[in-house]
């Protein structure tokens, strides 16, 4: 019998809110050159979710931060490539009890318009996630050596967009 860890915990507050969605029909465990994913998940067969935990707001920004090293976005990248109805990135912001959903292709065009080309010069990604008392997410990437300068508009995403996105047509921001 495996032990249970304590991101399961996490990851399953993500997928609890996707099953209890009437439009949810099953979900399976990403496969990755024979090793199961710890994050990628498949919904309904054409969905891919991507999920990341976040313990507690960091930094004088008070903000989330997300972490996206090479090889999760290779992951995603694979997910994506087989999932036909869109992929999406699930940020557990765990302190503040909310989840936020962003696309894949949103995460793809902050790392490109950081000006780095397609995998980037870097060996890491920080995705920040702000989130004040009855305020919508805001979500962004600083410019590479700036923590005060950010890489494109900042994403305005609503406390209640997910699970429901993840069942709309494929995303396109």
């Amino acid at each position: 019998m495996a032990t249970i860890k304590d991101e399961d915990f996490h990851y399953g507050a993500a997928l609890k809110q996707v099953a209890d969605d009437k439009r949810f029909k099953s979900i399976n465990a990403e496969w990755e050159r024979g090793s199961k994913s710890r994050c990628a998940f498949r919904i309904n067969a054409g969905i891919g979710l991507y999920i990341k935990m976040g313990t507690e707001p960091k930094t004088n920004f008070q903000h989330y931060t997300f972490n996206f090293k090479r090889e999760n976005l290779e992951e995603i990248r694979s997910l994506s490539k087989r999932c036909t109805e869109g992929t999406y990135i699930v940020m557990v912001c765990l302190k503040d009890r909310e989840t936020c959903v962003i696309t894949s292709r949103h995460l793809e065009r902050l790392i490109l318009r950081r000006g780095e080309g397609d995998m980037g010069e870097d060996t890491q990604y920080n995705l920040q996630v702000h989130l004040e008392d009855g305020q919508r997410f805001r979500v962004y990437m600083n410019r590479r050596n700036s923590k005060k300068l950010v890489v494109d508009k900042i994403k305005i995403v609503p406390r209640n967009a997910f699970p429901k996105i993840i069942f709309k047509s494929p995303g396109r921001s």
